[in-house]
Order: C-alpha cells, then sequence, then structure tokens
C-alpha cells in the first residue's frame, strides 16, 4: 500500500420524508404516485432522486401497493423535473458545488486501485455509469453517453485485474 493516501468524495445521498407533495404521474404505468420519501444523489456528473410513494389509480382511489419513480439530471439539468423535487434537490445540495474542482480530484480506479480491492465496488460504478448511460442515450445525448460507456470500459479493465481474469 502506498505510505500516502487519499479519501476523495465520489457522491453525496440525502434520504428525505416528505408531505404535502402533489402527486407524480407514474413513469412505468398507469396512474400516479403519492410521494412519502425522497432519495436524491448528487454525483459530480449530475443527480439521480427517487420518489417513493402510494400507487393512485387512475380513478383517484388510493392504494397500499408502493411505487417509485427514478429521475436523472446530467450536469445538474433538472429542467424535466416536477418543480417541487428540483427545489427540494437545489434545498438541500451537499456544500461542495464546484463540479469541476471535485471531477479533477477523482483518480481513475486504474490509477488508485489496488489489485486487492474488493471487485464489488467496480461492479456499483459500472451499474451508476451503465444507468447515465442508458438514460443519456435515451435523451439522445449520445457523445455524453459515449463519456459513461469509455469510464465502464475502465471500470472493467480494473474489475479483471482485481479478480485476476
Amino acid at each position: 500500500m502506498n505510505e500516502t493516501t487519499t479519501t476523495t468524495v465520489l457522491d453525496q445521498q440525502i434520504e428525505l420524508r416528505i408531505t404535502g407533495q402533489p402527486d407524480v404521474k407514474n413513469m412505468y404505468g398507469s396512474g400516479h404516485i403519492r410521494p412519502t420519501e425522497v432519495t436524491i444523489r448528487y454525483m459530480p456528473s449530475g443527480l439521480h432522486a427517487y420518489v417513493y410513494g402510494r400507487w393512485i389509480r387512475e380513478d383517484g382511489e388510493v392504494t397500499d401497493a408502493p411505487c417509485s419513480n427514478r429521475y436523472a439530471a446530467h450536469k445538474d439539468d433538472v429542467s424535466d423535473w416536477p418543480d417541487w423535487l428540483a427545489d427540494l434537490a437545489k434545498t438541500w445540495r451537499p456544500a461542495r458545488t464546484d463540479r469541476k474542482a471535485c471531477i479533477q480530484q477523482i483518480p481513475t480506479p486504474a490509477e488508485t486501485a489496488p489489485a486487492d480491492e474488493s471487485p464489488h465496488v467496480y461492479m456499483d460504478a459500472v451499474q451508476d455509469s451503465a444507468a447515465w448511460a442508458y438514460a443519456l442515450t435515451k435523451a439522445g445525448q449520445i457523445p455524453e453517453a459515449l463519456e459513461h460507456v469509455e469510464a465502464m470500459e475502465r471500470l472493467l479493465a480494473v474489475y479483471r485485474r482485481a479478480v485476476g481474469a
């Protein structure tokens, strides 16, 4: 192990219990979601938000069925999010907001990872990059999506080294 070590916060997440927010359209089926909880993840490349709540049928009947929506914002563009969710993301943003400074401090896994480091850490990062690549591709932002694909390739190379493949 190196005699000097570095710790860099890659992302921060906050979980909020909420009441009184307007229902949001269920992205994955019929009806709406009556929000009860929100998880917002702040990353150098943008934001993810998960809205959890109860499913409301099209006819307005409240059910006990849990339901959730996932929102992604590349480079903090929350313009397609519900206004109240965008406001929460801005209100609860961690103190560090200088994305460029944060990105410059993040070393690449290939530069910093010892071969014996837990491989699941890399799979978590690959999963996050894949989610961004999917969302950006779906939004037609191919060059940005390809940046995440390249990051996945680097992460997979380090993963292979970590597992001895």
